[in-house]
């Protein structure tokens, strides 16, 4: 099974407020389509990556990985938007995805890798 496309941004019901389907069912329509790849991108948590996974895997279907992050600008503790408006004072939206490594990667090249993404986005 091989397709010329992947769904890259797709989002379970873990996603409150933006995802109505269950992950057996997305990963089901996916094989149905006879799609070899899906993507699973949450917005703000990864509670759906074990279901996800071992239902993509069971199935045939190469499980991709990512989050959908917000960041803010300032602190997180200041409630009060900054003076001037502006893009500048709008919260920033931050695609995750994880390398294609095995599973359970090493947690200190995830760290180095978002670290990455964050000082090459604040410049």
């Amino acid at each position: 099974m091989t397709s010329e496309f992947v769904h890259l941004h797709n989002h379970s019901d873990y996603s409150l407020l933006d995802g109505a389907q269950r992950v057996d069912q997305l990963v089901d329509t996916i094989d149905d389509l006879n799609m070899d790849s899906l993507a699973l991108t949450e917005h703000g948590n990864m509670f759906s990556v074990v279901p996800f996974y071992n239902q993509a895997k069971n199935t045939g279907i190469k499980p991709i990985i990512g989050c959908e992050t917000y960041v803010a600008v300032g602190s997180r503790h200041n409630k009060k938007p900054p003076a001037g408006g502006g893009e500048d004072t709008k919260p920033k939206k931050l695609k995750i995805d994880i390398p294609d490594t095995p599973f359970e990667p090493d947690i200190n090249q995830v760290k180095d890798r978002l670290k990455h993404i964050l000082k090459t986005w604040q410049t």
